[in-house]
């Protein structure tokens, strides 16, 4: 389907915020769900392969959704000289996203570099039901990879704990040693953990979550070249075979990776 880019800046490094008018996809998306973008111009196929983004938020009303990407290649690099008013060869949304346990009245997002978008979305959803507080954890290597903080709290966030690796921004230390001081320091109310970011961030919290018996669902980062499960080039080891990760995730419960437990 075609979009129109209705705001595209780069925000900060080497980081850029897409706004797309996308009334079909702004009406159905869901936290966890992702967009393939071609970055290709018009006239070429070059790059083949389009570039998935997470969806940050969906505006049903105004047919908007935004994405928030860094620029990690020719693909991305490409994409971030498309300029507002043009067109957008956009697909989506795809996967599936990041359950809302009814149970559960506490929600603990956990987000490193590009993982944090869309939990900020997740964030907005989960706190539009009266009973769910949420805190969020966000980590990078220095604060110049620590994007949006202040959308959780608009979004209804209780807090936001930053974690830097060089320390410039928030405490010094992996984002999930917060998680785990945080747990250590308060009780929470029958917990659920959410995660988006790079691998070993995904695994440190898995075994968080398990060690203290807390559901834990992430969503995982592959490459991906359809983006529709006909490739299978994101397969991941799973108790129930092989799954892909753009159609069967990106977001699985750890307790279903095969690897991690």
């Amino acid at each position: 389907m075609t979009g129109n880019i209705a705001y595209h800046k780069k925000i900060q490094s080497q980081y850029f915020l897409l706004r797309a008018h996308s009334p079909d996809i702004a009406a159905t998306a869901k936290p966890g769900q992702f967009v393939m973008i071609k970055v290709s111009s018009e006239n070429t196929t070059d790059p083949l392969l389009r570039r998935p983004l997470s969806i940050m938020s969906a505006e049903p009303e105004s047919g908007i959704i935004e994405m928030i990407y860094k620029i990690a290649g020719r693909g991305t690099a490409l994409l971030s000289n498309k300029k507002t008013g043009q067109n957008l060869d956009i697909i989506g949304p795809l996967g599936n996203g990041f359950p809302e346990l009814p149970q559960s009245h506490s929600a603990l997002v956990v987000g490193g570099g590009v993982g944090i978008p869309p939990l900020i979305f997740l964030t907005q959803r989960l706190c539009q039901r009266d009973n769910v507080a949420v805190t969020a954890f966000i980590g990078a290597k220095t604060g110049q990879d620590i994007v949006c903080p202040e959308r959780f709290l608009i979004n209804g966030a209780e807090n936001v704990l930053c974690a830097t690796e060089n320390g410039d921004t928030g405490v010094k230390g992996f984002v999930t040693e917060a998680l785990n001081d945080f747990l250590n320091k308060h009780s929470v109310d029958t917990p659920v953990i959410y995660a988006c970011g790079p691998e070993q961030m995904l695994k440190a919290v898995a075994r968080i979550g398990k060690s203290r018996s807390i559901p834990t669902f992430v969503s995982l980062e592959e490459h991906m070249g359809c983006g529709v499960g006909a490739c299978l080039g994101c397969v991941v080891d799973t108790v129930n075979g092989y799954k892909t990760v753009c159609s069967d995730g990106p977001v699985f419960n750890t307790a279903d990776l095969k690897s991690w437990i």
